[in-house]
């Protein structure tokens, strides 16, 4: 891949990994697996920093424990997870790192140490999406959080309380995207796309016509979306359908059958001005895309193909994270039989 120089790569992790966040100025490198461990690597030699051990499957006695009521949300700091780790998100100073998984934990973590600041366990299903962002007037961070309970969460991360939820979607939220702390765009498995203003307590509802894996937000009101369809499609948010899509994907001839998009990302700007997007699918392909906002056009720029299904794409500090691993991160779909989870970094200071 020409705009893509590879740093360094690792195999890591016996489970399945299922999530990977880069430090907002590419100096480290974190990830969660499928049995509950979470684990920072320095960059770019991706070497162990610290690690949190899984806790063990989560208990099926006592599993309301896990957990505290809508009126005390607050755990206070805790050991490590219970099962997997299905999403992390570090925060934009690069002080916080937060994750959440089955065991319906949100933990707050301190990024470089891995010291337990804070959780959150007012959840009733798995915790799926995690993203940061700052506030509409750059003063605070805050957190969003979303999952298998259909419902969105804002913290406000240095006074670590919750401000409000956000309802609607009828099925497992599987992506979350926030812009500025003023949108938050997120995709479920009922076949819905929402963008939500926090702030205003509204939200657009968009059908799409394809099953959607993934969604990061552009601007304030442009969006892309990742499909089971191999397609990735441009939104604007006064448009009740896309404004137009790419097909990026295309059908195996030996299994006959199209690979899925799992995951989307924003790499930034391009030498002409476009936005430069990078899409993975499940077969371990990689596709950089030039999104032209202006005129609401997108184009193939390049592909690289890896091994395994790409399970997360994270950008930090001019550098790209590929988290591989054997199988989907929400279940066994695609699994990849002798494929040994790996991560992937790239310099993309070049582009």
């Amino acid at each position: 891949m020409e705009a893509l120089s590879e740093l360094s790569r690792k195999r890591i992790s016996k489970k399945a990994l299922s999530a990977v966040c880069i430090h907002p100025h590419g100096e480290m490198l974190w990830i969660g697996d499928k049995a509950g461990n979470l684990v920072a690597y320095s960059l770019p030699d991706l070497k162990e920093l610290w690690k949190k051990p899984s806790l063990g499957a989560i208990p099926k006695k006592g599993r309301k424990e896990l957990t505290s009521s809508s009126k005390f949300p607050n755990r206070g700091p805790v050991e490590g997870h219970y099962g997997a780790v299905l999403s992390i998100a570090v925060s934009p100073d690069g002080q916080f790192l937060a994750s959440g998984g089955k065991d319906r934990l949100l933990a707050m973590w301190n990024a470089q140490t891995g010291e337990s600041i804070d959780s959150f366990g007012m959840y009733r299903d798995a915790i799926q999406a995690i993203s940061f962002a700052k506030d509409p007037k750059g003063e605070k961070q805050l957190l969003f959080s979303a999952g298998a309970d259909r419902t969105i969460r804002v913290y406000d991360v240095e006074d670590r309380i919750l401000m409000q939820n956000m309802y609607g979607h009828q099925a497992p939220i599987l992506s979350l995207s926030a812009f500025h702390g003023n949108r938050v765009a997120t995709v479920a498995h009922d076949a819905s796309i929402r963008l939500g203003r926090p702030e205003q307590m509204t939200q657009l509802v968009y059908k799409p016509e394809e099953l959607t894996e993934a969604v990061v937000m552009l601007t304030h009101d442009i969006f892309i979306t990742a499909s089971q369809s191999g397609a990735v499609f441009l939104w604007r948010a006064n448009k009740k359908k896309a404004v137009t899509h790419l097909q990026l994907t295309q059908v195996d001839l030996a299994t006959n059958e199209k690979p899925w998009l799992t995951t989307v990302a924003v790499l930034g700007a391009s030498e002409a001005g476009d936005v430069m997007v990078v899409a993975g699918d499940t077969r371990g392909s990689v596709y950089l895309v030039s999104v032209n906002t202006a005129e609401y056009e997108m184009s193939l720029v390049d592909s690289v193909q890896l091994d395994g299904v790409v399970v997360g794409l994270e950008v930090g500090g001019g550098r790209l994270a590929v988290g591989l691993a054997r199988e989907h991160r929400f279940g066994r779909w695609e699994a990849i039989k002798g494929f040994r989870n790996a991560v992937v970094v790239y310099d993309i200071n070049s582009m």
